[in-house]
């Protein structure tokens, strides 16, 4: 874990369900966190808030959050103010949920659809762009 100024504390890395394919819509479990592993990727908060209880753990706050990203500083980005294109696995011609569910605004709620996780160049192992870290040593903000 790393902490955030003296405030809160957060993991390192993007959290994962142990047991879990993050390719198979999540039924619950306990989150765990490690580089290499491959998240839990449009996870719905419900099912992640659970994890996380489970594992001891909260999910972030908003402020949190943002905080942990921005760093000390407050820059734009976790690495700085200026945009790296590719520093972070973030950059996409079609977002995820339009691909797989087109205008069908009903179904872009449902976070738990594996074939999110599924499309091509989408989810990396954790800490896999060594660039997308914050000041602090968290990585995969974005």
């Amino acid at each position: 874990m790393a902490l955030i100024g003296s405030d809160f504390c957060i993991d390192k890395w993007v959290s994962h369900i142990i047991d879990q394919s993050p390719y198979q819509v999540p039924t619950g479990g306990t989150a765990s966190t490690a580089e290499g592993f491959v998240p839990q990727g449009y996870i719905s908060q419900v099912v992640a808030a659970a994890a996380c209880l489970d594992a001891g753990k909260r999910l972030c706050t908003d402020a949190e959050w943002l905080r942990a990203c921005r760093g000390p500083d407050g820059w734009t980005y976790p690495y700085g103010d200026d945009y790296v294109s590719e520093a972070c696995n973030d950059y996409r011609e079609v977002h995820p949920v339009i691909e797989v569910c087109g205008e069908d605004s009903s179904c872009w709620s449902n976070l738990n659809d594996p074939a999110l996780n599924q499309l091509p160049d989408g989810l990396e192992p954790s800490g896999t762009r060594e660039l997308c870290v914050s000041a602090e040593g968290v990585f995969d903000l974005v």
